[in-house]
C-alpha cells in the first residue's frame, strides 16, 4: 500500500507563480497526496487562485490565516496535515517529476532528501545541488551539513510526519533568517535512518526581490538559529557525539554568521557607527573573537574577522567600494549591450 505524503505550501504574495507550484504537483505520476495550501494573508489574487484549486480537486486543502510570517504558516500546515510523510514547498519554486514516488519507494527511511536545483528568476541560468547517494544515521549527517557537503533546503526532503511531531519539531516563529535550517538540523538529529539521494526533488527559484534577500539587522537571526541550533545538539547527543560539532559551530559556523551578516551590511552601507553597536549589544564580539579559532575556522573567515576588528572603518569602506564598483560595472554592461544590440 502506497504512503500518503503531506504537502504544505505558504502563500503570500505569489500570484505570478502559485499556478506553477500546485501545477507541479498535480503532474506528479502518484495519487496518494495531499496539497496543504497555508494563505498569510495575502491581497494580491493568490487567495482566490488558491480557493479556485481547491474546489476543482479534493486533494488541496486551504487555510486562510492572517499574515504572520512563513513560520507560522508552515506549523499551521503541519498541524493540519495527515499523511505519513510532509515536504514543504515555497509557493514560488516547483517540485520535480517522479518526486512524489521516489519518496514512496523509500519509505523505511524516517528522512529522505534529495538534490535541487536553483534557476534565477532573471536570465533562467540553473545552478545544480547534486548529493552522493547514501544511506546513514542523521545524526551522522549533522556534520556534512553544517559544512554543506550535505545539500538540501526547503523542497528537498520529506520527513515522516510521527518523528516530527513526537520530537515537537516546529518552525521558530521569530526567527527571520535561518528558521529553515534549524529546523532541518533538528529533522535530521531526531531521525535514526535517512537515505540521501542525487536525484532532484525541487527547483528554487531565486527571485531578487524576495524578502530573504533584504539587508537589515534581522540577519543576525541567523547567528541566533545557529546558536539554538547548537544547544538543541546539546540536549539530543552524548558527549562524544557533541564535542566534535560544538568545535565545528564555535569555530566556524557561529563566527561566520555574524561576519558573514555584517558584510552584509557593510557592503549595503548602512551605518557602521549602528553597525557596531549592536554587535556590541548583543556579545558578538566575543564570538568573532580570534582566540576562538580552530582547526575548523576558514581563512578567509579568520581574514574577515581580522580585518573588522583591526578597523571597521576601514573594512566598511573597502566592502561598500568594492560590492558597488561591482554593481556599477554591472548595470553600465547592460547599458553598453543594449547600445551595441
Amino acid at each position: 500500500m502506497s504512503i500518503k505524503v503531506s504537502i504544505i505550501i505558504p502563500v503570500y504574495n505569489v500570484k505570478r507563480y502559485i499556478d506553477l507550484s500546485i501545477n507541479s504537483i498535480l503532474r506528479q505520476n502518484y495519487d496518494n497526496y495531499e496539497v496543504i495550501l497555508v494563505n498569510d494573508g495575502s491581497n494580491d489574487g493568490s487567495k482566490e487562485i488558491c480557493d479556485e484549486y481547491a474546489k476543482k480537486n479534493s486533494k488541496i486543502k486551504v487555510i486562510h490565516i492572517e499574515n504572520s510570517g512563513v513560520s507560522n504558516a508552515r506549523n499551521v500546515g503541519i498541524n493540519n496535515a495527515s499523511g505519513d510523510y510532509i515536504l514543504f514547498l515555497d509557493g514560488d519554486d516547483t517540485l520535480e517529476e517522479g518526486t512524489l514516488e521516489f519518496i514512496d519507494n523509500n519509505a523505511k527511511f524516517d528522512m529522505i532528501i534529495g538534490s535541487f536545483k536553483s534557476v534565477n528568476e532573471k536570465n533562467n541560468s540553473v545552478e545544480n545541488y547534486i548529493n552522493s547517494s547514501s544511506e546513514s544515521n542523521g545524526k551522522k549527517l549533522i556534520i556534512d551539513y553544517g559544512l554543506w557537503k550535505l545539500k538540501t533546503r526547503i523542497g528537498a526532503f520529506a520527513i515522516r510526519l510521527d518523528i516530527v511531531k513526537k520530537n515537537k519539531v516546529y518552525f521558530n516563529i521569530t526567527c527571520k533568517y535561518g528558521e529553515d535550517v534549524e529546523f532541518i538540523n533538528y529533522c535530521l538529529v531526531n531521525s535514526n535512518i535517512v537515505k540521501v539521494t542525487n536525484v532532484c526533488f525541487c527547483n528554487y527559484i531565486f527571485r531578487e526581490s524576495s524578502a530573504i534577500n533584504k539587508v537589515n539587522f534581522r540577519r543576525y537571526d541567523c547567528y541566533e538559529a545557529r546558536k539554538r541550533t547548537l544547544n538543541y545538539f546539546k540536549a539530543k547527543l552524548n558527549n562524544e557525539e557533541y564535542k566534535n560539532i560544538n568545535d565545528i559551530y564555535e569555530g566556524y559556523l557561529l563566527p561566520e554568521a555574524i561576519i558573514d551578516t555584517t558584510e552584509l551590511l557593510c557592503r549595503d552601507g548602512i551605518n557602521l557607527i549602528k553597525i557596531i553597536s549592536f554587535i556590541k549589544n548583543k556579545n558578538y564580539f566575543q564570538v568573532i573573537n580570534e582566540d576562538r579559532f580552530n582547526s575548523y575556522t576558514p581563512e578567509n573567515i579568520k581574514n574577515k574577522i581580522t580585518s573588522f576588528v583591526d578597523s571597521p572603518i576601514k573594512y566598511w569602506i573597502k566592502e561598500f567600494l568594492k560590492y558597488n564598483y561591482y554593481c556599477l560595472r554591472g548595470f553600465l554592461g547592460k547599458i553598453k549591450r543594449r547600445v551595441i544590440n
